[in-house]
């Protein structure tokens, strides 16, 4: 026995002749071999402690062969150990180290030695009671077994996560021992189990609601505190990486970090003045030589992650579409995290990532939650401003800056000028952060949007208050005189610091987008022009935005290859687009300057050579002013725009260029940001192009698009109730007003003079105006008690049917137009059904040929061979085929019912459209017939009226002057004037029976066309077209009968 025990001291000792003999004698191999005999056979703890740690030597060196000869019988004494030799399962547990790393010197050195490593992993793991045993060893009070013990499990987690996950799922208990050992001394230990619980937590929710529930949040915030808060070292940012990962989507978790109160803890985190920041701790990691100015050190990268990663989880609490958020924000707003946010996002030492990452976690913080806006909105600070060479406006003579709107501050921060001090290319990310947040703060806020609006007109300024303020530059700003300072004020034409003006753009989008009260507001505001122009007349804004465009281009030109330029000119059309969509006022606005829309052909044609997408955003923005193009008012109808897009623009190339425009990578990171605005800080200011607005537009309005830009302006609906092109919108009840001057329309379709009449002059102005004056021409000769009322009832009872029926005109064009949507939903159930036949043809087909080789003759000794199975099995075959084949059948007997409703449903839509362009044109013609009669009506009464006062002249020179004559003379007169009177009462009497006569001819007009609007319901009907008969639309027509 002494004997063994010297052989075994020899083998402990590298340096001793003994070991050397025997590795010369036996080789590596029959040495590994000897030491795997001895520590499955030696009965003395010190005799198998000796062979483990001579194994623990010749591993590194020899790791395939310590792996395939001795790690069995390692594992077996690791598993049958006894607790009071801690130092074996220290030695196997540093061997097992060794055999399983891939990150060693070998390793690298050689490739094969990493199979070696993920094998001896598999083998580990898979040995039963090998595990659990490591779990256990977690306990051990030595600390060198807890830290190989917890070393080796992160191995694992590297190379084995899922299965080491599945040990955890079947025994959560092991996840106690874990945890506990965050509250070792050791630093070592305790950073390899947060190393461990950060692998284990990263994909599953089980697990981590697991160790969210052993008081894990407690332990991370006191560790943190006891590493100084945000100025600690790379342990502060493992433990939020751990936080992170345990409120990562986990619903559970984030109501328990919110009910438990450790919001307020995560607060006081990023709070720069707090006492966790300023603690001794904390205070002891400031470096003496720090610069009083930069009392955090920024400059520090791990300061810096530490506060990024904090950052992090404030807006990963703040997701949007989750059901926590609402709650998260509450607390986080009790718990005053906005001016910490603020703070740093403000401070100019501060590095421009973290700033950027504060503003986009305040404008999730404000996001959809109309308290926390109305709180942000009330918010002050005082910030320096900067001027336009980039340096602060500071205060003079000792005077104190006047806090500001916090709102002031941010849009100051998205389109003031870059600090010269600062980088303008890592300025980007602050400016797209405050952008983001302005959108959030905006979000679902009308009132915001509203009061936002109004501050584009400057307040004005008052040289006294702001010498006393000591404002200097900031003095008079207002939050929307900002935006359109950077928009059309800037004093360097946007050659420097361009992404100025596409951010100011940008925002004035977020404030005018589905807003027609802020279009509105915008719309009235006026600039004047400035000094150096030959006009000084106020410009309204859109129209000095459509200048400035055309201008830029005009001085600087538009490379055909990305630029910056390029970006300012997509962002003035972006936003006129913006503008202008669904908006006709605007749109007659904007083309009340007829440079405008010719600017626009311009760049379509490429006669201004420019970059493809501006051109295919000025496609777009002509497209949408030719759609929407409704107003009355307007200097520039569709008639006149609709050769110009078709000869000039070319329709064809337009939709080619905004087609182009949805395949652009520009377009498609834009898409990417407007889903994911964290996204911007990671992308590079060349690619920012289109901003999340005009991106929204784009993508919706599309289809649209491509459907108006080819249709002919007498295609269009008419947008209130007008029956077509030549009949203006206002022919509505409320639009029709007495008190317009005449118009004669020779044609419904030739347009009335905005500029002479206004936009409410229509043909029933027209008519009323006549009725009227033919009324008053027939009460000098007969009653007006009796015909002018009663021709004023008829007219207006005329202008009544003639509303009603251009309304029931509209409903018949949306029927069609729904019939046209059913249509396209056949074509595409078909073309479905179609595929789904197609491929149901080749299944059978294949089966077919299967079956055919099936059932060929074989030969007489194979089917006697032939067995009941295989019988079975061409059996199933046949029946599968037979079943495919009438799944075939009925699929092809549905495509054929599919295609004969889709035939049914376009003839009636043709029918139906023929029908309703065939009672357009008879209505037309009837109006226009009604119009003929009226005006030979009023022509006729002008004869009598004249006829009339002849007569009276007449009679005025026989009467009473010539009384002095003969008796009978006079009387003789006197009865000539009796009859002429007669035969003119005559003939007026007569004349108003025709009238009456064709008014009659008029109301029975009115009657055919409404039994021809009872017949066109009735073909919807059969259409199988849903149409209303309300009681109160059938109580109309009755009522317009009588």
């Amino acid at each position: 026995m002494n004997f063994l025990t010297g052989k075994f001291s020899a083998l402990v000792s590298p340096s001793s002749e003994s070991i050397q003999q025997q590795q010369r004698q036996r080789g590596p191999e029959e040495t590994v071999q000897y030491l795997a005999d001895q520590i499955e056979t030696a009965t003395l703890a010190e005799d198998k402690r000796a062979a483990i740690q001579t194994i623990k030597g010749l591993s590194r060196q020899y790791k395939k062969l310590v792996t395939e000869i001795a790690l069995d019988p390692l594992l077996k004494a690791f598993i049958e150990n006894d607790p009071e030799n801690p130092k074996i399962s220290e030695y196997i547990l540093d061997t097992l180290n060794y055999l399983c790393s891939t990150e060693d010197e070998i390793s690298s050195m050689r490739p094969e030695s990493k199979g070696i490593s993920f094998d001896a992993t598999n083998r580990v793991i898979s040995t039963d009671g090998v595990v659990a045993t490591i779990y256990e060893l977690l306990a051990n009070p030595e600390h060198s077994v807890q830290f190989a013990a917890i070393n080796l499990l992160a191995l694992f987690t590297q190379t084995a996560g899922e299965k080491i996950q599945a040990t955890v799922l079947e025994q959560p208990i092991h996840v106690d021992r874990i945890v506990d050992l965050m509250s070792s001394p050791q630093d070592f230990i305790r950073s390899k189990t947060v190393e461990v619980l950060i692998a284990m937590t990263q994909r599953d929710k089980t697990i981590q609601q697991i160790v969210a529930f052993k008081s894990i949040f407690e332990k991370i915030f006191a560790i943190i505190a006891e590493e100084g808060g945000i100025r600690g070292n790379i342990v502060i940012e493992d433990y939020l990486t751990l936080l992170k990962n345990l409120l990562d989507n986990n619903i559970s978790n984030q109501n328990l970090f919110r009910e438990m109160s450790w919001i307020k803890k995560l607060q006081e985190f990023i709070d720069l003045d707090s006492p966790l920041n300023n603690s001794p701790n904390a205070l002891a990691m400031v470096d003496d030589d720090t610069d009083s100015d930069d009392y955090y050190n920024w400059s520090d990268e791990q300061q810096c992650r530490n506060m990024h990663m904090a950052l992090e989880i404030v807006q990963m609490l703040l997701q949007p579409g989750i059901s926590s958020t609402s709650d998260n924000q509450n607390e986080m707003q009790r718990c005053g995290i906005i001016p910490p946010l603020l703070q740093l996002a403000l401070e100019a030492l501060v590095p421009t990532a973290i700033r950027a990452q504060s503003l986009l976690a305040l404008g999730a913080l404000l996001s959809n939650s109309k308290r926390i806006q109305n709180i942000f909105q009330r918010t002050l600070i005082t910030s320096t401003p900067v001027t336009e060479d980039g340096h602060e406006a500071l205060p003079t003579h000792g005077k104190k800056l006047i806090p500001e709107p916090a709102i002031v501050i941010i849009i100051r921060l998205a389109v003031g000028p870059c600090p010269a001090t600062i980088n303008p290319h890592s300025y980007f990310r602050v400016r797209a952060a405050a952008t983001q947040l302005i959108q959030f703060y905006l979000q679902n806020n009308d009132d915001a949007k509203l009061g936002l609006a109004a501050t584009i007109i400057p307040p004005p300024t008052n040289p006294d208050h702001e010498e006393s303020s000591g404002q200097g530059s900031s003095g008079g700003e207002s939050a929307g005189s900002l935006v359109v300072t950077a928009l059309v004020g800037r004093k360097d034409n946007c050659s420097a610091d361009p992404l100025r003006t596409w951010f100011a753009a940008s925002l004035l989008s977020v404030l005018l987008h589905n807003n027609n009260d802020c279009k509105m507001l915008a719309l009235s505001y006026k600039i004047t022009g400035s000094e150096d122009e030959d006009s000084n007349e106020p410009i309204p804004l859109i129209n000095e935005i459509a200048y400035q465009c055309s201008q830029f281009v005009k001085k600087f030109g538009i490379s055909t290859q990305p630029s910056s330029y390029s970006q300012i000119v997509i962002s003035y059309l972006s936003l006129l687009s913006v503008w202008v969509y669904r908006s006709p006022t605007v749109v007659a606005r904007y083309l009340d300057d007829g440079t405008n829309y010719q600017f626009l052909i311009q760049l379509i044609t490429g006669s201004t050579p420019s970059f493809p997408l501006v051109q295919s955003m000025a496609s777009f923005l002509l497209g949408i002013v030719y759609e929407f193009n409704t107003d009355p008012s307007t200097n520039v109808t569709r008639d006149s725009l609709y050769p110009i897009l078709h000869k000039q623009a070319s329709t064809d190339q337009m939709l080619l260029q905004v087609q182009s425009l949805h395949k652009h990578p520009y377009f498609s990171t834009a898409r990417t940001l407007s889903m994911f605005p964290e996204k911007v800080l990671e992308t590079s200011p060349a690619e920012i192009y289109f901003d999340p607005t005009v991106t929204e537009i784009l993508v919706e309005h599309y289809e649209t698009y491509r459907r108006q830009i080819n249709t002919d302006p007498k295609s269009f609906p008419a947008p209130v109730g007008g029956l077509g092109s030549g009949v203006d919108a206002s022919m509505t009840a409320g639009g029709i007003s007495g008190d317009q001057p005449t118009v004669a329309m020779g044609s419904p379709q030739v347009p009335v003079s905005p500029r002479s009449v206004g936009s409410s002059t229509n043909l029933s102005v027209t008519a009323s105006t006549v009725g009227s004056g033919a009324g008053a021409a027939i009460a000098r000769a007969t009653s007006p008690e009796q015909v002018a009322p009663n021709q004023q009832a008829d007219i207006d009872a005329l202008k009544k049917k003639l509303t009603t029926r251009n309304a029931k005109i509209v409903k018949l064009e949306r029927t069609i137009n729904d019939l046209k949507s059913q249509l396209h939903g056949a074509e595409t159930a078909a073309n479905e059904a179609t595929e789904k036949a197609v491929k149901a043809a080749e299944e059978t087909k294949a089966l077919q040929e299967k079956q055919e080789t099936l059932q060929q003759p074989p030969p007489p000794q194979v089917i006697e061979k032939t067995s009941p199975e295989d019988l079975n099995k061409i059996s199933c075959l046949e029946q599968l085929v037979k079943d495919l084949q009438a799944k075939l059948d009925q699929s092809e007997q549905k495509a054929q019912e599919f295609d004969q409703q889709i035939e049914t449903l376009k003839k009636k839509i043709e029918e139906s459209e023929a029908t309703l362009l065939r009672k357009e044109n008879e209505w037309l013609g009837d109006l226009q017939m009604l119009e003929d009669q009226l005006e030979q009506s009023q022509n006729s009464n002008r004869d009598l009226e004249l006829r009339l006062e002849e007569n009276q002249r007449l009679y005025s020179a026989l009467s009473p002057a010539h009384g002095d004559g003969d008796g009978n003379v006079q009387e003789s007169k006197s009865g000539v004037v009796d009859e002429e009177r007669e035969k003119i009462i005559r003939e007026l009497k007569e004349q108003l029976k025709e009238l009456e006569t064709s008014q009659e001819d008029l109301m029975l007009l009115l009657g055919d066309q409404t039994e021809k609007i009872s017949g066109y319901k009735q073909k919807l009907r059969e259409l199988g077209h849903v149409v209303s008969d309300s009681e109160d639309e059938d109580e109309d027509l009755d009522d317009d009968d009588e």
